[in-house]
C-alpha cells in the first residue's frame, strides 16, 4: 500500500504519501480488503475480523 501511494504521489514526502494512502480503496492485503480515508486509518470493516475454532482437526468459522 505504501509503495503504491509513493508511486501515485510521485514523491516520498510524508504529507503527500499520507494523502495518497487515505485515498486507497479496495486494496487486497493479508488482513482483508482495505478502504482507507482521512477518518479511518485502519481501513478494515468488521467483516475482516472473524473468529475461528478448531473442530475435528480443521478450522471452522464461529457465527
Amino acid at each position: 500500500m505504501a509503495l503504491e501511494a509513493i508511486d501515485r504521489a510521485d514523491s516520498t514526502d510524508k504529507e503527500k504519501v499520507r494523502a495518497e494512502i487515505e485515498k486507497t480503496s479496495n486494496f487486497v492485503g493479508t488482513g482483508g480488503v482495505f478502504n482507507m480515508s482521512p477518518e479511518d486509518h485502519l481501513g478494515l470493516g468488521l467483516d475482516a475480523f472473524r473468529m475461528l475454532e478448531i473442530k475435528g482437526g480443521t478450522w471452522t468459522l464461529i457465527d
